[in-house]
């Protein structure tokens, strides 16, 4: 295949304790994460390219396929890794095959296939941070042309961040099951049909960490022991998001002679997300607010969907896909021809009800999240009373006809070109209310944490539709040389793009809600050889993509929205080698090794809101506003959001037999990240620092494949780090302390039959 990709077996993933697709970070340099709090805000990267998208409106950059079906949402991209075959990571810009959101590449997900061999598994993993998870599946013949195949799994882990309140729930925990069934059917000898179902549901309890506060009264909130402690918090309020996701697919195949196959592939896909937590971060709440900037309520009366969770955001999504294409094969030509569509909705009703003090919210006047303050009876009041609701749905129609042939010029030279062209309209629906009141009675009462708006001061409602079409096109174009057997030299321009995105914030813009598609170009030179045998293969490429309008969806600095808003920040370049390992050193002994190095740099004319406490010197030197304050930077030629310049994975395996029926192995793997800067306004603050993690696995199993039982440890060196940082709730610094960020061992034990 002439374009760089990796690929990692199932069972060396469950080895390693890969249980999510978000663990393959720690496997693949060229991916890169920025995980925030919460199921909804997983924001994959590749080559130096990434939307930041939180939760909704903006389509990935990275995109995700289990079984050839794209999903849609970064909400699915939390999911299990159940009864994976492979995964493959394809890089660089995908969509010619597989549309839109493959502009930074592709995690390609390959789940095992019924077979009509009886055999069945039950697995149990126990750690010492409180995890226990158990996994089974039955595969087998149910009739002479019928085969099926049931994989279950529980996961529950205590959380690993302590909650210092007295009863308060630890974070970094979670609660999951879930199911894959599939059964194949073989009426005749060219003709099959495989039905897939899967359900998911996910509670993860999660809040932000806060490290960095520049206000007396939080520190005197929370306190100075939890500040210097990234697996610390303090807060009254119980915060958690959830997923429950479920899906059928369809996938027919015909061999119509040889070489040609006619698939189709059709699939239904729902996935709800709920979101709650506590705005403040701390134990203040309505009736003991400790002089908070602001004090989150659980729910108040303006609530759309009132219910004992009081969820702050809730997310629906539904799609419809299908795709046919007709494969034909012969020694001249590989060619390909196909058409996808799918139909998108998406509900995001969100609800935030919280407490402001009065001169804070003076302050905050250029946030648009916030309604100009209102003086009450005895002029400006010590605290307000907020209410933020809004309902968005969002619909888009995607239709895609797509081509692609190989010509096989020689024996030892092909040309390769495709081309996808794509239609997308789409629809937004739009209300928001927003309601101030002074927090104090009769005006506002509160008990147990709910809000009671008895006397709005203001009370400001927007209704808007909007809709919008495009048209778009992905496409390669191509050769590979084969010198010999072992070599293949290709060269590719490949063009992609991410479809409409909009902005579904609160605060959102009623003229203009959507944002701009995002184009990629990118120019790939590599190679792809084995050498000694074959026992030593090495990949490489050099390539260099140009990204324009990059769509992201991310909170401005310091200010509180319920939702994150999308917009279009400026073009980005990024340019850099990868490279690949794998040598058999001797029968007993593997070692495999992956590199990326990256440069980027973001376009000219750029500008972001200013960092909190930016000086002029520092760059904060352009009033955007024209009120005499500088508010903006010039950020053009910064690098990457969540790049690192360097990351590497080494890992070596050794195995030997300890008795003719039993065979040990030992795991060793270390991966490396430069540093990394979060947030698009740059702020020192915001930066993970370089780091490296090992993990060692060792383990003995049967030779007939009867038993396996290995003992694991993760972050071998006890190495803390954060997947996130960023400035919320006003002007506190935030994180997320990932599990991984702490060294814990564990014992799995699996049955085979």
């Amino acid at each position: 295949m002439p374009i760089s990709i990796n690929v990692f077996d199932g069972e060396l993933l469950v080895q390693l304790k890969i249980d999510a697709v978000s663990d393959l970070v720690l496997q693949e340099p060229s991916l890169t994460l920025r995980e925030g709090n919460g199921p909804n805000q997983v924001l994959f990267g590749m080559r130096g390219f990434s939307s930041l998208v939180e939760g909704a409106g903006v389509q990935p950059a990275v995109a995700l396929a289990v079984d050839g079906v794209p999903l849609a949402m970064d909400t699915e991209f939390t999911m299990d890794m159940s009864d994976i075959s492979r995964v493959e990571v394809l890089k660089g810009p995908q969509g010619t095959l597989f549309g839109g959101s493959a502009v930074g590449g592709l995690i390609n997900l390959v789940r095992r296939q019924p077979t009509d061999v009886f055999e069945g598994s039950v697995e149990l993993q126990l750690t010492d941070d409180e995890e226990l998870s158990l996994t089974a599946m039955a595969n087998g013949p149910l009739s002479d042309h019928v085969d099926g195949r049931l994989y279950a799994y529980s996961r529950k882990r205590e959380g690993h961040i302590v909650n210092v309140f007295p009863g308060g729930k630890n974070i970094g925990g979670n609660d999951e099951q879930g199911f894959v069934a599939k059964l194949l059917f073989k009426p005749v000898d060219n003709v099959d049909l495989l039905l897939t179902g899967d359900f998911r549901e996910l509670i993860t309890y999660t809040a932000p960490v806060t490290i960095i506060s520049d206000s007396a009264e939080r520190t005197a909130a929370v306190g100075q022991e939890v500040i210097d402690d990234i697996f610390k918090i303090n807060q009254n309020e119980e915060s958690f998001g959830s997923v429950e996701s479920w899906g059928v697919t369809a996938e027919l195949n015909w061999e119509i002679d040889e070489g040609r196959l006619l698939t189709s592939i059709t699939s239904y896909r729902d996935t709800i997300n709920d979101t709650l937590f506590d705005i403040d971060a701390s134990p203040a709440q309505a009736n003991n607010r400790l002089n908070m900037d602001l004090v989150g309520l659980t729910m108040s009366n303006f609530n759309q969907e009132p219910s004992a969770d009081g969820h702050t955001a809730h997310i629906a999504v539904s799609y419809f896909t299908h795709e046919s294409r007709l494969t034909f094969s012969d020694k001249d030509y590989d060619w390909v021809i196909g058409g996808h569509y799918r139909d998108f909705s998406q509900r995001i009703p969100n609800d935030i009800a919280l407490l402001i003090r009065g001169d804070f919210l003076a302050s905050r006047s250029a946030d648009t999240t916030f309604p100009a303050i209102v003086a009450g009876p005895n002029g400006q009041a010590p605290y307000y009373a907020l209410a933020i609701v809004s309902d968005v749905e969002l619909f888009r129609q995607e239709l895609a006809l797509y081509s692609d042939i190989t010509w096989h010029v020689s024996n030892h030279f092909d040309v390769f070109a495709g081309l996808r062209l794509h239609n997308e309209e789409g629809e937004l629906e739009h209300f928001d209310r927003r309601v101030l009141t002074i927090a104090e009675e009769p005006y506002f009462t509160s008990e147990n944490n709910n809000g009671q708006f008895n006397i709005p001061l203001t009370d400001s409602v927007r209704n808007f539709t909007r809709d919008i079409e495009i048209n778009e096109w992905a496409g390669r174009l191509g050769t590979s040389w084969f010198p010999k057997e072992a070599l293949n030299v290709y060269a590719t321009l490949s063009r992609g793009f991410i479809g409409i995105g909009a902005d579904v914030a609160p605060q959102a813009d009623s003229v203009q809600p959507f944002a701009f598609p995002t184009t990629a170009l990118s120019a790939e030179f590599g190679l792809k050889s084995y050498l000694f045998d074959k026992r030593l293969m090495v990949n490489a490429a050099v390539f260099r993509q140009q990204n324009k309008d990059v769509q992201v969806a991310v909170r401005p600095p310091g200010e509180v929205g319920a939702t994150a808003q999308a917009r279009n920040a400026g073009d980005l370049v990024s340019q850099g080698l990868e490279l690949t390992a794998a040598l058999q050193a001797t029968e007993a002994l593997s070692l495999n090794a992956s590199l990326t190095a990256l440069d980027t740099e973001r376009g000219g004319g750029q500008l972001e809101k200013c960092y909190f406490e930016q000086s002029p010197e520092q760059g904060c030197n352009i009033d955007r506003d024209g009120n005499g304050n500088p508010d903006h930077q010039d950020v053009s030629g910064s690098k990457s959001v969540g790049t690192p310049d360097l990351s590497y994975t080494v890992s070596a395996r050794y195995e030997r037999l300890v008795s003719n029926a039993l065979r040990g192995y030992l795991l060793l793997n270390w991966n490396w990240r430069d540093e990394v800067q979060y947030t698009l306004e740059g702020d020192p603050l915001t930066i993970q620092r370089a780091f490296g993690l090992a993990d060692a696995v060792l383990g003995i199993e049967d030779t007939q494949g009867r038993y396996e039982a290995s003992l694991f440890a993760k972050n071998l060196f006890d190495t803390p780090f954060l997947s996130d940082r960023r400035y919320q709730f006003g002007r506190v610094s935030t994180v997320n302390t990932p599990r991984q960020a702490r060294l814990f061992w564990g014992a799995r034990f699996k049955v085979m039959f």
